[in-house]
């Protein structure tokens, strides 16, 4: 190669032509969703509208902009490389095969192709299996919001608008994800028996310059897209930073239920953890907690287990968050020995005008007890609220009562 491969992707970003030499020559080459680029393409070429084939870095990119049978997946492996017509999802520029419904697709085949994709998905875009969650995700939203909301939101674009609006908000939220574009703000979750601050709850701040993302909308992306594990341990590396620099503090961390059950997840944690003076080795109170969200269901409940059983084997307690919002939560409360469980934030709202949220909270606190479980209530905002969970029971609270989110006090 006569330049480094990141400048040749560079390039290919900003629309320019490549020559690549090859087996029979050179092939020229731009990136096949710039039409401006495609056009240029065709005018050097002198190829006015003879359709063009598009390369893929392997066989997971193909349903981003095909529809292919498994018999055109066989093709497609063969050792011959062979160019497949496949039918159009119409998600490229229309100069790209003109006049045409199905399209030509061949995945790379040498070494420098395959280098060429690695480096256009470090730290820029998104892995193939990333860009298919990406577009599951987008499907997603018609189903969820109706057909007129996606497409205004699209800007009018189509399916291949919602398409590339969904890939680049997940490009976005990995972006964040990688580089730190995020901070923390933390609860305090206090004794309702005396207020005094028992530990704080580390809560997410996507980044304004990053991403427009509510902190809700960061993480369901991020889980849409397989980006959980990532998160979840930027998140946990923040928290225990901060927890450093306030020696007297203690923080819980929310781990998705997709990355409480991977194994991969869970020897990088106690990995990480095991270093951390904020969990001594040899006893202790641990000044970490992990709470276990319902924002993914859990599906391998064996290895989450496994996750839970090491981390309170070192001494770091578990609580299952969001308690009473899903129907996983009460198979979790079966299934996984748990230190504590905080009772959704809903019916603290509710219990207050309605004797059947009281008897919930009263039930499910019970509940929590009788595996031994101490019992957090959320969304405390009033005196009220307060003196009403105490009496139903419950041992801490959180809310706007103890304090809105922020900074940790540096000890």
């Amino acid at each position: 190669l006569s330049h480094r491969v990141s400048e040749i992707v560079a390039a290919l970003r900003a629309g320019k032509i490549v020559a690549l030499k090859g087996i029979g020559g050179f092939h020229l080459l731009c990136d096949a969703r710039d039409e401006a680029a495609v056009a240029e393409l065709r005018r050097r070429k002198n190829r006015e509208a003879k359709p063009f084939a598009i390369m893929l870095a392997n066989e997971a990119s193909v349903p981003l902009f095909a529809t292919p049978t498994p018999e055109d997946l066989a093709l497609l492996r063969q050792p011959g490389s062979p160019i497949v017509l496949l039918p159009g999802l119409g998600v490229l520029p229309p100069n790209v095969a003109p006049d045409m419904t199905r399209l030509g697709v061949m995945l790379a085949y040498a070494p420098v192709h395959h280098l060429l994709f690695h480096a256009a998905l470090d730290g820029h875009g998104l892995t193939p299996s990333q860009a298919v969650r990406a577009l599951r995700f987008a499907l997603g939203q018609f189903a969820r919001d109706g057909t007129e909301a996606v497409l205004a939101e699209s800007g009018g674009q189509g399916l291949a608008g919602v398409i590339a609006a969904a890939q680049a908000r997940a490009r976005g939220v990995r972006t964040a994800i990688r580089e730190r574009r995020f901070s923390l703000d933390f609860q305090p979750v206090v004794s309702l028996a005396d207020g005094v601050v028992h530990h704080h709850e580390a809560l997410l701040r996507p980044g304004r310059a990053a991403t427009s993302h509510t902190p809700q909308q960061f993480v369901t992306i991020a889980e849409a897209v397989g980006l959980s594990e990532d998160l979840d341990f930027a998140v946990l590396e923040l928290s225990l930073a901060a927890l450093g620099r306030a020696p007297g503090a203690s923080v819980a961390v929310n781990v998705s239920g997709l990355s409480m059950q991977s194994t991969a997840f869970r020897e990088r944690m106690m990995e990480r953890i095991a270093l951390d003076p904020a969990v001594p080795r040899h006893g202790g109170r641990s000044r970490l907690i992990v709470e276990l969200t319902e924002t993914a269901e859990i599906g391998d409940v064996a290895g989450a287990a496994a996750t839970i059983r090491q981390l309170r084997a070192a001494g770091v307690p578990v609580c299952i968050d969001d308690f009473g919002a899903g129907n996983a939560a009460f198979r979790y409360l079966r299934d996984f020995a748990v230190d504590f469980v905080k009772i959704d934030g809903s019916y603290v709202q509710g219990a207050m005008h309605n004797a059947q949220e009281r008897g919930f909270v009263a039930s499910m606190a019970q509940l929590a007890r009788s595996v031994g479980a101490r019992v957090v209530a959320e969304m405390i905002e009033t005196e009220a609220q307060a003196k009403l969970m105490a009496e139903l029971q419950v041992e801490f609270g959180q809310g706007w009562l103890f304090g809105r989110p922020g900074k940790l006090a540096a000890g």
